[in-house]
C-alpha cells in the first residue's frame, strides 16, 4: 500500500526504485529477462488483484473447483 501511494505522489522514483530492485533480484538469481520494466505498472495492478482474490469464494487449481469457507476450510466441488 505505501509502494501505490508513493507511485501516486511521486511517480518518477517510485519508476526507478522498483525497477532497480527488480533487476537486482534478478542479477542474483542469474536471470536475465525484459520483464523487470513491468515492475511498475504492477504496482497499481497488485491492489486490485489482492481484494479480488480475498472477496472470490470459489477457485481452480489445478483442474478442480474448491469453494473457500474460511481458514483451513476448504470444500472440492467437482
Amino acid at each position: 500500500m505505501f509502494v501505490l501511494a508513493s507511485a501516486i505522489v511521486a511517480p518518477l522514483s517510485t519508476v526507478v526504485l522498483p525497477t532497480v530492485l527488480h533487476l537486482a533480484v534478478n542479477e542474483v538469481l542469474g536471470i536475465r529477462r525484459w520483464t523487470a520494466v513491468l515492475a511498475y505498472p504492477a504496482v497499481f495492478v497488485f491492489v486490485p488483484l489482492i481484494v479480488y482474490a480475498l472477496a472470490r469464494r470459489t477457485f481452480v487449481w489445478g483442474g478442480r473447483r474448491y469453494r473457500w469457507r474460511r481458514k483451513f476450510d476448504v470444500t472440492i466441488l467437482d
